[in-house]
């Protein structure tokens, strides 16, 4: 199953129409969002740490697990897409352990550190009877796993668009 990259353009202008209305609203927020950029921003030059990503992948409201649900990591946008990896999930609706490239913890130890200590992934997951679900900058922290929910919308003729956010949890083993 192909992703509609026409699709992931919309969604990505949408988001910034989206932020472009909060600000105009409360331009204190300006500061929160300086420097960042909604589908990908830039990596760090050092990628030598390596952080995990687990992505659980559950009916919409969290009831049942979705299993054999496809789920892709990548980075870029719709027009440069990398593809980092693609698992399935089990019966649980999880997927084994991503492991993936990170800026190196040692950066998270100063507080004059400039460089982002953290990488930025995209996770798009499919599944039959279910709309596409795409998750922006899930962040990877070396030495860390983030937990990646997602909630599966059953498609319909009505509704049938990818659903898309930017949430995601961490937690260290």
């Amino acid at each position: 199953m192909e992703m509609d990259k026409t699709l992931f353009d919309k969604y990505v202008k949408e988001m910034k129409e989206m932020r472009a209305r909060a600000l105009e609203r409360d331009p204190s927020l300006a500061v929160a969002v300086a420097n960042e950029n909604i589908v990908m921003p830039a990596d760090t030059p050092d990628m030598s740490g390596q952080g995990r990503l687990v992505v659980d992948v559950t009916t919409i409201r969290g009831l049942y697990p979705v299993k054999n649900a496809l789920v892709t990591v990548f980075k870029g946008s719709a027009d440069n897409m990398e593809v980092i990896a693609k698992l399935n999930t089990d019966e649980s609706g999880k997927t084994p352990a991503f492991t993936l490239p990170a800026p190196p913890s040692v950066l998270t130890e100063s507080p004059e550190n400039t460089v982002r200590p953290y990488a930025f992934y995209n996770i798009l997951t499919e599944a039959d009877g279910f709309i596409n679900n795409i998750n922006y900058n899930a962040t990877i922290f070396d030495g860390v796993t983030s937990l990646q929910r997602v909630n599966m919308v059953p498609r319909n003729n009505e509704n049938n668009q990818p659903i898309v956010s930017d949430e995601y949890e961490e937690y260290t083993l």
